[in-house]
């Protein structure tokens, strides 16, 4: 039986940040000793006196150990003091120490598209990749709902807080396309895009459908982003450092499109489309996993290898 399709117009859900942020409240940023760019920094990198210090700072932390409401609270009043903090916030990312998300990503708040050089050449280090997330430094700095790079490191981050959204399988095919990984790029498809890619594949194979739409492109200097065209949560950057009240998250079954506008790596626009959605509750029950499930695979991959070859 054919599942509906609908259109996306409003989202409301609460996320964590990053692989093990929490929605504790412990910790919070009045333990920091004052509001200089220093002292704040100082906290959200572990360097001061902080609940579960000792486990965090030794890889031993969880999701229930890191404090991601303080911060947050943290890194909002770092952007708060504006350019004021850029030089202590360069200057504290030697070696990226850990949370240094929170410091890109206060970065990011001050400078808007003005900090996208800076943070460029960051998402270019690999040691930066390792340690903290540039992308979601980048996306907040673009105004985007997402960013991915070709450096990203694989793999599926862990989101503490909150259920799977469309922009993680999203983001996904997206990362896989530009890494030639057909086995990652084929598990973020529904039925309907995998009959699409089937289609596609029909006597050419794989190796020959990816040269013709990626021709000649850089894996790993190529990043694309985007912005769902809607109102709601789920169109904003992952992180943003306003206030979040958990509440309910919003989850949606069947086949749905989201307008989405594609950027390069720069944040200029390269296409519109509606991109479809599938969500289905997962086995046990507990929530919803999204797929791609669109029909015409090759517009979107067309669009997204428009994106790749401008650069970034």
């Amino acid at each position: 039986m054919k599942l509906p399709v609908h259109r996306f117009t409003d989202f409301g859900t609460a996320l964590c940040f990053g692989v093990v942020g929490v929605l504790s409240t412990g910790g919070g940023i009045g333990q920091v000793g004052g509001q200089a760019p220093s002292d704040l920094i100082r906290f959200l990198t572990y360097q001061s006196d902080r609940p579960n210090k000792t486990e965090v700072l030794s890889g031993l932390f969880s999701c229930g150990m890191m404090s991601e409401a303080a911060d947050r609270a943290a890194a909002a009043s770092l952007a708060g003091l504006g350019d004021a903090a850029v030089p202590e916030i360069q200057a504290s990312l030697g070696g990226f120490p850990m949370n240094s998300t929170w410091l890109l990503l206060a970065y990011a708040r001050i400078k808007g598209r003005a900090g996208y050089p800076w943070l460029r050449s960051i998402g270019r280090d690999p040691a930066a990749q390792l340690r903290c997330d540039p992308d979601q430094a980048m996306a907040l700095a673009l105004g985007l709902t997402s960013y991915v790079s070709g450096a990203r490191p694989p793999g599926t981050a862990i989101h503490c807080g909150r259920g799977e959204e469309p922009r993680d399988v999203l983001d996904r095919l997206i990362l896989a396309w530009e890494r030639n990984d057909r086995p990652q790029f084929e598990s973020s498809l529904g039925p309907d895009a995998r009959l699409a890619l089937d289609a596609l594949l029909k006597g050419r194979g794989w190796d020959a459908v990816r040269s013709e739409f990626w021709q000649g492109i850089s894996s790993e200097d190529v990043a694309i982003g985007y912005r769902f065209v809607i109102s709601g949560r789920w169109a904003q950057p992952e992180e943003t450092l306003d206030h979040r009240d958990p509440g309910d998250v919003k989850q949606e079954i069947g086949n749905f499109d989201v307008d989405t506008l594609l950027t390069d790596g720069a944040g200029d626009k390269c296409g519109t489309q509606p991109i479809r959605f599938l969500g289905a509750r997962s086995r046990k029950g507990t929530g919803v996993r999204y797929l791609v499930n669109d029909r015409d695979l090759t517009n979107l991959l067309r669009s997204i290898a428009v994106c790749g070859s401008r650069g970034s």
